[in-house]
């Protein structure tokens, strides 16, 4: 009887297998011309807190050349949650000179809360310019608005 068991089970896991669609890599490689989607990731530090700015871009590559045909959209999120933290009311914005381009220029804001448990989180929050908001039950609310600008570049001129 256990051997039967066997049988069928490793038998399901054969026909289950074939059946099931396997995904090798999530985002295609060339789709056309040499051009494919790409996540540029931007990340800054805030007391800990990992704020990340996605920008999906379409990117040209061929050989050692590179170029951003567009900008298709982002998202700003957090990616490490160290302490009870969400980030509300964000906006980003991302602009070029003209497309296709080596170079983004990008704004991403929010604002950043926090929930601490102890004092000294509290103190370390308030030193890194976080306003308290209220306190329940030993429990301290903080929040901050944050806004980060800058300039990506596929090649930059300082490596």
């Amino acid at each position: 009887m256990k051997r039967y068991l066997k049988f069928l089970i490793f038998g399901f896991l054969i026909v289950f297998s074939t059946l099931t669609p396997k995904y090798t890599n999530a985002i295609p490689r060339y789709t056309h011309n040499n051009t494919y989607p790409h996540i540029i990731s931007i990340n800054k530090d805030v007391c800990g807190i990992n704020i990340a700015f996605r920008m999906n871009v379409e990117l040209y590559n061929n050989g050692s050349f590179r170029q951003i045909n567009s900008y298709q959209g982002g998202f700003v999120g957090l990616t490490n949650i160290p302490m009870l933290s969400k980030i509300k009311n964000t906006s980003h914005s991302v602009w070029a000179d003209k497309f296709p381009t080596d170079k983004l220029y990008y704004t991403f804001q929010g604002t950043l809360y926090i929930r601490s448990y102890d004092k000294e989180t509290n103190e370390k929050l308030e030193k890194e310019g976080f306003t308290l908001i209220n306190t329940t039950k030993n429990i301290s609310h903080y929040q901050k608005d944050i806004m980060f600008n800058g300039i990506y570049e596929l090649y930059p001129e300082n490596e």
